[in-house]
């Protein structure tokens, strides 16, 4: 066979090259239906993402204000229980006043046979003047003896 090519092409013959059997051709692919616009698929969801967004929203503001409800309550206890120890300190402070008055003093010494000297006597001790007992000088006052 000759052809019309001026380029020679080599005749090949059959039997140098079996002969192969066709392949099988796939069917065309099927088109799959178009799915629908994107508003479309989305008008269900919106409602949907808002009213989640809400919920969230919501729960988050109740879990506030519980907290702040939890607070308040805690703020009232503290705040009574202050107020008691104010008042028990106050009434620590006026009987330590009332204890440590003088004339009351005075009214449980002589109850207990104590009298007031009548003169007092200062010696003066020259070693346990100039030294008190942790080696510091001793004050003038430290050495009264009543008589």
């Amino acid at each position: 066979m000759q052809s019309a090519c001026p380029v020679l092409v080599p005749e090949v013959s059959e039997a140098s090259h079996p002969r192969r059997s066709p392949q099988p051709v796939d069917p065309a692919p099927r088109r799959r239906p178009e799915p629908a616009p994107a508003s479309r698929s989305r008008l269900w969801s919106l409602p949907l993402l808002a009213f989640l967004g809400m919920s969230v929203c919501a729960v988050l503001f109740l879990l506030q204000f519980s907290r702040i409800v939890q607070l308040q309550y805690d703020l009232a206890s503290k705040t009574g229980v202050r107020d008691q120890l104010l008042r028990e300190n106050s009434e620590l402070q006026l009987g330590i006043e009332q204890l440590s008055a003088l004339n009351r003093v005075e009214q449980q010494a002589k109850r207990l046979g104590m009298v007031q000297p009548e003169t007092w006597l200062l010696l003066e001790l020259p070693q346990l003047a100039r030294q008190g007992l942790d080696g510091e000088m001793a004050s003038v006052h430290s050495h009264r003896v009543a008589r």
